[in-house]
């Protein structure tokens, strides 16, 4: 069964770490198209995994149609505005079976550029009204489908890990990055931007410092926001209490660092995210935002809730996880939810049976 899945090239959050892991399987047999070039083909070069990067015209040309018959593609994987607009384009011409993964909340996606949100959401919107089929990586994805579009038919393969990886990769110091084996040490990894929420993490943290003087964090990731994150943690006096890292490959060896993993978004595609998947395999205590079905999983025996919108209530969770005598009791309720319910075995299952799924129900309307 060939599987052919199309991304931008420049992808490198969870939806490109999310079609990698499509990409690493041996169930099927999977290669990768970049819309162009970037990091996320940087990785997949690196990795081996069987891709090519095609530009727009390419694509618009024959490049596609020759690959997808050349290569003998039985189902197309979809992810990303760019690439839902370009099968909106050639939908006549590829009559091959295409699938919509909808990684994340489309109506949002460019909220941090006006006038992108204004050009890039319509034609994001345009391009999946021409699925019929679609795979959510959370139910909350899948409900907004469901309101917005005339789907035949909505799947839902949630994020899972690689813990075999994981494990075996953990090699970074707190020595290397100048903290203390004695502080507690909370992180926040993902991109600085407005729906990160990373600006009321640190007002909820400042709260945290004014008290205990014992604590550090570390921000990994880059993005919009970064100046605005800088200028906040200066002007607060927060300078020897956060480490602005950057953007970090395998950002998981740094959570292995920490006492505690922060996630403090105002919504999330991935349902859970890879973050707190990772956090959890390493047995971290997890602090959340209270949003979407994430408190299904993230509750109050595997975690700590808040209100990401409420710095208080960022503040509250942090110094209830700071004190917690049972906190890795909840570290581990969670890590066990985790390999039962998002390992990389399950994740290929529910792909291998989707495929089938199609491809049947083809078949027989044939």
């Amino acid at each position: 069964m060939n599987v052919l899945n199309i991304i931008t090239g420049s992808d490198n959050g969870g939806g490109g770490e999310y079609v990698l892991n499509i990409c690493r399987s041996t169930l099927f047999n999977p290669s990768l198209i970049c819309i162009g070039e970037g990091k996320l083909l940087e990785k997949a070069l690196n990795e081996n995994i069987n891709v090519r990067a095609l530009n727009v015209k390419e694509i618009m040309g024959k490049s596609l149609e020759e690959y997808i018959e050349e290569n003998n593609i039985d189902i197309i994987l979809w992810h990303g505005a760019k690439a839902f607009f370009l099968h909106k384009l050639m939908n006549n011409k590829i009559k091959n079976k295409s699938i919509a993964v909808v990684h994340s909340n489309f109506k949002n996606d460019f909220s941090n550029n006006g006038i992108k949100k204004i050009f890039f959401t319509p034609l994001s919107y345009l391009g999946l009204r021409s699925f019929k089929r679609y795979i959510a990586v959370s139910k909350v994805i899948k409900e907004l489908i469901k309101k917005s579009f005339d789907a035949e038919k909505i799947y839902v393969v949630r994020n899972s890990i690689d813990i075999k990886t994981i494990l075996g990769d953990l090699d970074i110091t707190r020595e290397k990055i100048g903290i203390g084996e004695d502080q507690f040490l909370f992180i926040n990894v993902g991109r600085l931007h407005p729906v990160k929420n990373q600006i009321n993490l640190l007002k909820g943290y400042k709260l945290l410092t004014s008290k205990y003087k014992n604590c550090k964090m570390i921000i990994v990731g880059d993005g919009s926001e970064k100046k605005r994150l800088e200028k906040y943690i200066n002007e607060n006096n927060l300078d020897d209490f956060v480490i602005m890292l950057g953007e970090q490959d395998k950002a998981y060896r740094y959570i292995d660092l920490s006492d505690a993993n922060i996630l403090s978004s105002k919504n999330e595609g991935g349902e859970p995210p890879i973050v707190v998947l990772e956090g959890a395999v390493l047995t971290k205590p997890t602090l959340c935002s209270d949003i979407g079905f994430l408190k299904e999983i993230i509750n109050k025996e595997r975690g700590y809730i808040f209100n990401p919108n409420n710095e208080y209530e960022i503040f509250k969770a942090m110094e209830n996880c700071l004190n917690d005598s049972n906190r890795l009791t909840k570290a581990e309720k969670l890590k066990e939810y985790v390999l039962e319910n998002h390992t990389m075995e399950k994740f290929y299952e529910q792909y291998y049976m989707i495929f089938n799924e199609c491809i049947r129900k083809d078949s027989n309307n044939e």
